[in-house]
């Protein structure tokens, strides 16, 4: 994997209860670092919101799972740890919301030039189901092919 790379995040928010709403899908694509360190695969990128500002996002993989940190307007760390239930804290320029996340699986792929990571989840907000989630993250030396 080459140190310059190119971080694809497609995440999407289903609401069981209820399923006549739309699926909110978003999907972003970056430029990254890309580093091993100690054992541990490290992917840094900058995310910039509607808003206009940034955050530095951390994605670190390592043999139990996947966390993912944001540091900006809005930060969180959150984990993600295969059939088992994480409490991250999100912060907000307008107050801290409590996250619960129950991972269903965690799967990450790896290729010579690419690295695919697959993580389903429950969002839970204040101990309150909010949706389930999945989010896809590809790591690759080559730009994606946008057509």
């Amino acid at each position: 994997m080459n140190e310059k790379v190119y971080v694809t995040v497609k995440g999407l928010h289903f609401n069981p209860e209820h399923p006549d709403m739309e699926e909110d899908v978003i999907e972003v694509i970056n430029v990254g670092v890309y580093k091993l360190i100690a054992g541990n695969e490290y992917i840094k990128y900058d995310e910039v919101y509607d808003s206009g500002e940034k955050s530095k996002t951390i994605i670190k993989l390592h043999d139990k799972g996947v966390e993912i940190t944001k540091k900006g307007e809005l930060s969180t760390h959150m984990s993600f740890i295969s059939g088992e239930k994480t409490v991250n804290l999100y912060e907000t320029p307008f107050g801290n919301v409590h996250m619960g996340i129950y991972s269903k699986s965690v799967d990450v792929i790896r290729q010579e030039e690419k690295i695919s990571i697959k993580v389903r989840y429950s969002l839970e907000i204040n101990c309150q189901h909010i949706s389930d989630s999945s989010v896809e993250i590809s790591v690759q030396n080559d730009a994606p092919n946008l057509l």
